[in-house]
């Protein structure tokens, strides 16, 4: 009698040390592959019932938004697609069915907001004029209104414990999200306090950084010469010193400025905004870049370099966190 109940106890510990095996197998080892799995409409559902971030291209042109839904069903947004399938085969789709692909499904988590804390941030467009506003004007994704709410749900210290989550007001020039920031000022919630205004000041960041551009020597090319190419298909590192990945470069930038080198190490972080002539062009493919495709905002073609002020050179990955060019070099005439 003893022997069968040791039998059963043993089995019993058998079952039970597979099912332990097989959670922990599920719930660390696999977790990821079910969670990226389309058939798990979990995620997906959560997802969809939230306003996704826009994609873009580098010049601004809209590929990808959230809108509101308007054909009755039960999710809240729908995706819309401005150039229908002209970018299907990089932006690509998200889908209830299938999952998403392309872009959608690359940058999923930045584009649901989940690199942020309560789902997409919100965003004011200003004239130019104002100089603060309320924070039930600000709009969520493309543009849509967010009720008060949902802004009030986002600011619950019972759900965002001040201990363990900061919030961020920004100010940027621009309409491409975390580009082109001038100032940040963090905050975070207390229930003591009576205080309801958040300012930006010239204390609120600081940014510490080195810039060199007078050490290299300079990139010699002819003198008003507009048709020339850049091709860095052999660059091992890039300007942040990592190894050079060719195929991230999204835009190039050629900048005429008044400025020497050395002045301009002090503006760093201005040079696409005081440079006197911006000629930009986007790279859809490949690792060559032709200066004569090159235009500024107002439409006028790059017609080559001159011996006045400083003319520079730069690589920029659009897809990249970090904003600074992968590439910069000075340009000089021959």
């Amino acid at each position: 009698m003893n022997r069968a109940i040791r039998r059963v106890g043993v089995a019993i510990v058998l079952l039970v040390l597979v099912l332990v095996g097989q959670l922990t197998y599920l719930q660390i080892v696999d977790a990821s592959n079910l969670d990226n799995d389309p058939r798990n409409l979990r995620s997906t559902l959560r997802d969809i019932n939230r306003a996704r971030g826009e994609i873009r291209t580098a010049d601004g042109e809209v590929l990808a938004r959230s809108i509101p839904s308007k054909d009755g069903t039960d999710f809240k947004y729908q995706r819309e697609y401005p150039l229908g399938g002209l970018t299907a085969q990089i932006v690509g789709y998200q889908s209830f069915v299938v999952g998403n692909i392309g872009i959608e499904r690359s940058y999923n988590d930045e584009l649901a907001g989940r690199d942020l804390v309560g789902g997409a941030p919100l965003t004011l467009p200003t004239d130019g004029t104002m100089t603060a506003a309320d924070l039930d004007k600000f709009k969520i994704g493309g543009g849509m209104d967010i009720d008060t709410a949902t802004i009030l749900d986002r600011l619950d210290p019972s759900k965002y414990p001040p201990a363990n989550y900061t919030y961020t007001l920004m100010a940027q020039t621009g309409g491409e999200l975390g580009r082109g920031v001038r100032m940040i000022q963090a905050f975070r919630l207390d229930d003591s306090s009576s205080n309801t205004d958040v300012k930006l000041s010239n204390s609120s960041t600081g940014l510490q950084y080195t810039a060199d551009l007078h050490s290299s020597p300079a990139t010699e090319i002819p003198s008003g010469e507009p048709c020339i190419k850049l091709d860095w298909k052999d660059l091992p590192k890039n300007a942040l010193g990592v190894d050079f990945d060719n195929t991230s470069i999204t835009e190039v930038m050629v900048g005429h400025y008044t400025q020497s080198p050395n002045e301009l190490e002090g503006k760093f972080l201005d040079l696409d905004l005081i440079a006197t002539d911006l000629y930009r062009g986007n790279i859809d493919s490949g690792t060559v870049a032709d200066f004569s495709q090159l235009k500024t905002s107002s439409g006028k073609s790059f017609s080559g370099i001159d011996g006045s002020g400083t003319w520079l050179v730069a690589l920029i990955c659009g897809n990249c966190r970090n904003p600074a060019p992968l590439y910069l070099s000075v340009l000089k005439p021959k």
